[in-house]
């Protein structure tokens, strides 16, 4: 029989039972373990004399320990397996605000970036639902894809946002940090969980992140300069074109437009003066500035913010 463990409440999941002699004749209906709205099942397929397919139905099987497989027939009476089943509550996330990346994690919830770039690699947090442990033990065996490509931990964090060791059991509601694979498609933005021998899929809609072709900034050749002084940065990153008035470069909520851009590079003049931007009282010149870029037109495809991506006014 295969699988010999599922997810738990999911309706439609196929299970192949393999014997000798089936006959469509003779079956009337299928057991699939002890949850009574899983047994009497008629949503099935005798494929071959020895092979049988089985769908759990609307609402799927409670989760219980290991119960018997039966195939109800009219006139050999029941063929028995026992133990040869287990449904397993299948992983959770949180219903509100269950991702973003890492370095947005500690915004306000509206704040926090939820849009990946297609080129990948980016790290996200993924809180689980109450009922979820995510935990790098062996036993629990967690894995993931995001958009069809394979998500790398990076860590994890308990319940009240603390860092957890890899080995350690972790609680219900807490933290999975993992790094998105590379190559992601705006057409493919599901996420799978894997957990303790089940997986779940949920859509866009469930994690509240999509995919899109946005910049990334990787560094910056000049990270600081006067604040009342422009200076020229050059800016590499991913997902440029080479046409500089495609895009806007955001230091601290002031825009300017490059003068110059390659696929990989972007060269702009720091505004001058910021004294009544994000972070920049009136009196005050000098500060840190998240520098972000964007195309002029889809300006809500702006790069997240990255270590490499910080510019510091001086006054001095």
């Amino acid at each position: 029989m295969s699988p010999t463990k599922l997810a738990a409440g999911l309706a439609n999941r196929v299970v192949t039972l393999t014997g000798t002699n089936f006959d469509e004749d003779q079956i009337l209906s299928i057991d699939l373990g002890a949850d009574a709205d899983c047994q009497a099942l008629t949503s099935y397929v005798v494929t071959s004399a020895t092979s049988i397919a089985v769908k759990t139905p609307t609402g799927g099987c409670d989760a219980g320990a290991a119960a018997p497989v039966t195939i109800n027939q009219t006139e050999t009476g029941e063929v028995v397996k026992t133990g040869a089943i287990t449904f397993v509550d299948p992983p959770t996330i949180t219903a509100s605000n269950p991702i973003s990346t890492e370095n947005s994690a500690a915004l306000d919830a509206a704040d926090r970036v939820t849009k990946l770039s297609t080129t990948g690699g980016q790290v996200i947090r993924i809180k689980a639902g109450s009922g979820t442990t995510f935990t790098g033990q062996s036993g629990a065996a967690l894995s993931g894809t995001f958009g069809g490509k394979a998500l790398t931990t990076v860590g994890f964090l308990d319940n009240a946002g603390a860092p957890q060791l890899a080995s350690a059991a972790g609680n219900a509601g807490n933290y999975w940090i993992a790094r998105t694979g590379t190559g992601l498609s705006a057409a493919s933005n599901t996420l799978t969980i894997n957990l303790n021998g089940v997986s779940k899929t949920f859509s866009s809609a469930d994690t509240g992140l999509t995919i899109a072709p946005i910049p990334t900034v990787t560094s910056l050749d000049v990270t600081s300069g006067k604040a009342k002084t422009a200076t020229t940065v050059k800016i590499t990153g991913t997902n440029f074109t080479a046409t500089a008035a495609d895009w806007r470069v955001e230091f601290c909520g002031e825009d300017v437009t490059p003068s110059a851009a390659t696929t990989t590079q972007l060269t702009v003049t720091t505004p001058a003066t910021i004294g009544d931007e994000v972070g920049f009282p009136d009196t005050v010149w000098e500060g840190v500035c998240p520098v972000r870029v964007y195309p002029a037109a889809t300006p809500a495809n702006i790069s997240p913010v990255s270590p490499g991506s910080f510019f510091t006014y001086l006054t001095t």
